[in-house]
């Protein structure tokens, strides 16, 4: 008889020409055999190797029960049956105490093939013994609740954890109807459970109920159930439940942070924009100190505060404020003292990150009182004051709480401080520049502000793509029926919005990466008032165009262009109260001559001039100077203030120039001229694509560099990759990155690099590869335009680059469309050689 598959027999005899014999006989049946002689050998072999049964066929008598006793007093062994051969007496059987269940008898002299039945009888046994075994330790010992019940709903089982978490022996539960144990919602809900089972063949159900426990506690579950059918008919059903109270706490926590953290969010935006705004207008050092102080004093625990400004040159800090028990010192005679080795300050500065710590004498505010009856304060927050990565001071809050700030404090702090150093930097500007003609001082304070917009934009597109990538591991983590995955889009959306803002604010600062190409501004402007004006303005108004004809080309970013008309556009639509008109005309102009006057294209560099009129309530000149001023706005709480300051910079980005004519109550006309593109210059086809979603698509295995100085990006990032399949290297800064590089430049394929970065930018880290290695693609990543990689905010040719903020789906088509480049490159050179 074949066993399948083989199991084990220990077979023990004195004798070997017996001991042969027998292990023949269970050989021929396709059992295993292990041989023992004596009764040592017999112990050892069987604790080794476990077999599934001990055949004794001892000539000693009392050798054969002292074997069969110690392998019952075993405890690996107790269960493994015996059959023992040659007893023939009475008295041997009581010797031997033979357990019916699990052991047996064989007289000699016998058949060989009732040995080879009765040993497999025991195996059988026993593996029906194991496998019943195992399911009474499963069910018992599971860490779900198991249970049944039949078809009336009463309770027929339960296993260890059930009768833990409900409180109900398993006596008990047998007097209990599961109606009794839930509300009549959750019953009829088990109910129609059960009738799809029944009624429509449904083999399993999972659904979400609430069951009272012994002591009256309703426990949420999460049941999964079945029937249980005899003779094939269903007679009960077996159940899996699990307690869902840890997860519906802790979804319940999630939604409570996420409008924890949706109402933080929304307020650290409205008190940064508040800030910015306060720190627009600002034109001394002691404004932007008090604005900050003010930021701080409603955002975290602030019992003391300085401010110090570093210099590069000397390696020193100059105190400039300190407010200290609810009032300012005067800190007019405050000298500079050089930053020392190991403190906090120093290591504020040269990482440029935040060091939240316990007060010492290392800090600048105790430095600054030298008086022993100072206030104990016991918690600092240093925070670097950075433009670019570039510290140019430090802020120091400090609080008399232990432990008065966290981690994510310090993110709406560095904002603030950034855009406070921003701010300095714009203010030390316009005091040098203070004696300068009005109108050259206007144009300074304007590029100080749109720099001030581009810090604020570098910071939040860095944090955006954070969000992007926390919400997409997020999504590949849920489930498609999981409830939650609807508040992380939602997340999403917000940061998309965030995103949005961002680009507005890049755009005054003139930031952005632009995809130039030639064009003709009639047919743009037609596309744009057929696709867009008209459901944008609304029919109130009327849209009347006066475009002239054979207007020449410009070179200019498409998308920017429908920016300047559409903001241009909705400004001229608040501006009419009632029933107006909004006039669009283009011409060619010469700048030389009176400001739009008709010329003809044959003049001395002529330029095209947009002009969009409205029959709104005008401005004042007072209002005229501040209208492209960021965060400026007439509209109230309506308004951002980011409408005019984005046409501004779409439009100095863009090479042209913009003014505007307005008088209260005649209504208000801005005039944009732009540069007439030359006969050889270069026509770029701009691409605006958007990729399909990867939707697990995206797999690769090459190995990448990635440099990026912000800690919680870069995790992202090697995060996305490393789930598509990339092994990733990962460098704190261009010259972390280009230690990494030497050492693996073998197996590094592409290199992710940001634009800034401390120590070494972007640009240099890649000539620096090039260098080591020809042929390693680079791609740029940046929330703002750079000379570094592009010319004047046009992007050079062959670089790659990927704007920030993007999402996983961005990040793996532009990695997956490199290395697809890449081989088809190498596909050619093969195909020429």
């Amino acid at each position: 008889m074949k066993q399948s598959p083989s199991h084990t027999i220990l077979a023990v005899n004195d004798r070997q020409d017996q001991l042969r014999e027998l292990a023949s006989t269970l050989e021929i049946a396709e059992f295993t055999v292990l041989k023992a002689t004596n009764l040592t050998a017999a112990l050892r072999l069987a604790n080794e190797q476990q077999p599934d049964l001990i055949v004794i066929d001892l000539s000693r008598q009392h050798t054969a029960l002292d074997l069969r006793r110690r392998v019952r007093s075993d405890q690996q062994l107790a269960d493994t049956p015996i059959l023992v051969i040659n007893v023939t007496t009475a008295s041997n059987l009581n010797d031997f105490d033979i357990d019916s269940t699990k052991d047996d008898l064989l007289e000699t002299p016998y058949q060989p093939i009732t040995l080879a039945a009765k040993v497999a009888r025991l195996v059988e046994r026993k593996r029906t013994h194991d496998a019943q075994q195992r399911y009474f330790e499963l069910f018992h010992n599971a860490n779900d609740v198991v249970y049944t019940h039949d078809l009336e709903g009463r309770y027929t089982s339960l296993n260890a954890r059930g009768q833990e978490i409900t409180g109900y022996s398993v006596e008990e539960i047998a007097d209990v109807h599961f109606k009794d144990l839930a509300s009549p919602e959750d019953v009829a809900l088990a109910y129609r459970m059960l009738e799809k089972k029944l009624k429509e063949g449904v083999p399993n159900t999972v659904y979400e109920l609430s069951v009272r426990a012994k002591d009256g506690t309703m426990i949420p579950w999460e049941v999964n159930s079945q029937l249980i059918y005899r003779n094939g008919k269903p007679v009960g059903v077996q159940g899996i439940a699990r307690d869902i109270r840890s997860r519906k706490a802790a979804e319940e926590q999630l939604l409570q942070l996420e409008r924890k953290a949706k109402t933080e969010y929304k307020i650290l935006v409205e008190r940064i924009a508040q800030l910015a705004q306060v720190l627009a207008s600002a034109r001394q050092l002691e404004q932007i100190f008090n604005a900050l102080l003010e930021f701080t004093k409603i955002s975290l625990p602030c019992d003391a505060l300085s401010i110090a400004l570093y210099d590069h040159e000397t390696v020193e800090v100059t105190p400039h404020f300190l407010w200290l028990g609810g009032k300012n010192i005067d800190l007019t005679n405050a000298e500079p003292f050089p930053i020392t080795n190991n403190s906090d300050i120093r290591r504020a500065i040269l990482s440029a990150e935040t060091i939240i710590s316990a007060s010492s004498t290392h800090h600048s505010i105790p430095l600054l009182l030298q008086s022993t009856e100072a206030i104990i304060l016991s918690s600092s927050m240093i925070v670097p004051m950075t433009i670019m990565g570039r510290t140019i001071g430090i802020l120091e809050i400090q609080s008399v709480d232990k432990d008065a700030y966290q981690e994510e404090d310090a993110v709406a702090v560095q904002m603030a401080a950034n855009l406070a150093a921003n701010t300095i930097e714009n203010v030390r500007l316009l005091n040098r520049e203070r004696d300068q003609e009005t109108q050259l001082r206007q144009a300074q304070k304007m590029e100080a502000i749109g720099q001030l917009a581009g810090g604020v934009a570098h910071d939040f597109n860095n944090f955006v793509t954070t969000m992007y990538g926390l919400c997409d591991a997020l999504l590949r983590g849920l489930e498609q029926s999981n409830p939650l995955r609807r508040y992380v889009f939602e997340m999403k959306q917000s940061a998309t919005r965030v995103a949005n803002l961002t680009k507005q604010l890049l755009a005054f600062g003139r930031k952005q990466v632009l995809k130039p190409e030639k064009l003709n501004l009639n047919t743009v402007l037609t596309q744009i008032m057929d696709q867009l004006l008209a459901r944008t303005i609304g029919e109130h108004i009327s849209i009347v165009s006066n475009l002239a004809d054979d207007l020449p080309q410009i070179i200019a970013d498409k998308s920017q262009l429908e920016q300047i008309v559409i903001n241009l556009a909705i400004n001229a639509r608040d501006a009419i109260p009632n029933i107006g008109t909004i006039t669009i005309e283009t011409s060619v102009v010469n700048p030389d001559r009176k400001e739009g006057r008709k010329q003809t294209i044959n003049r001395n560099h002529p330029v095209v001039q947009l002009s969009i009129s409205d029959t709104g309530i005008g401005m004042s000149p007072d209002l005229q100077k501040h209208i492209f001023e960021p965060f400026f706005t007439t509209k109230g709480e309506g308004g951002t203030g980011l409408g005019l300051s984005t046409v501004y910079g779409c439009v100095k980005q863009s090479g042209g120039s913009i003014s505007v004519d307005s008088k209260e109550g005649h209504g208000t006309t801005f005039h944009i001229q732009f540069p007439v593109a030359k006969d050889d210059s270069p026509d770029h086809a701009a691409v605006d694509t958007k990729p399909d979603a990867v939707d697990g698509l995206l797999h690769g295995k090459q190995t990448i560099l990635i440099a990026e100085d912000d800690t919680s990006l870069r995790h992202v990032l090697t995060e996305e990759l490393t789930n598509a399949g990339y092994t990733i290297i990962e460098a704190i800064n261009g010259a972390d990155a280009l230690e990494l590089f030497k050492q693996h430049n073998e197996r590094i394929q592409l290199v992710i690099t940001d634009v800034l970065m401390p120590k070494m930018n972007g640009r240099d880290l890649a000539l620096l590869i090039s260098d080591i290695q020809s042929g390693v693609h680079i791609l740029y990543i940046s929330g703002y335009a750079k000379d570094v990689i592009t010319d004047h905010g046009v992007l050079r040719e062959g670089v790659h680059f990927l704007e920030k903020p993007f999402d996983s789906n961005d990040l793996l088509h532009t990695v997956r469309q490199i290395f697809t480049e890449q081989q088809e490159v190498f596909t050619e050179q093969q195909v020429v050689h």
